[in-house]
């Protein structure tokens, strides 16, 4: 989360709704006609600007105001993992796309095994002059790896 959508976030809690010891109804009412309605409002710069409140009776408000930073830090923290995400997601993908193509283009053993040994009974059954089933006259020989 950015500034912004932290911002709005703040804004979700409205300072009349907070229980604050020592700001009473009256000291909210200060608050909300200086335009400090939420949580994001809530600057110590701008309190002790409202009549009624200075360092004294804003004293009750600091806990709050380091619990916003607290919560602004967390979402810088949070922003800043979603933005690594789709940068590990992608180099992830790329990782595990080179694994499949490696894999697609590499025979497996088995199959060449086999097919080793329909070549073989194929040119025995050519030297001994019999005729080869249907089966084995119509093998494929392996696909060319790219």
């Amino acid at each position: 989360m950015g500034h912004d959508q932290c911002r709005l976030v703040l804004e979700t809690f409205p300072i009349w709704r907070a229980n604050i010891r020592g700001i009473g109804p009256v000291k909210v009412v200060a608050l909300l006609s200086y335009g400090i309605d939420t949580a994001a409002d809530v600057v110590i710069g701008r309190i002790v600007n409202v009549p009624g409140f200075g360092e004294v009776s804003a004293q009750p408000l600091p806990p709050e105001i380091q619990e916003v930073h607290r919560i602004q830090q967390n979402c810088a923290s949070q922003a800043a993992q979603f933005r690594i995400m789709p940068l590990k997601g992608a180099s992830e993908l790329k990782r595990a796309t080179a694994t499949l193509l490696a894999k697609a283009k590499a025979h497996d053993p088995a199959i060449n095994r086999a097919h080793a040994e329909l070549e073989q009974a194929r040119a025995d059954l050519i030297y001994l002059g019999l005729p080869l089933p249907k089966v084995i006259a119509r093998a494929a020989p392996l696909p060319a790896v790219h």
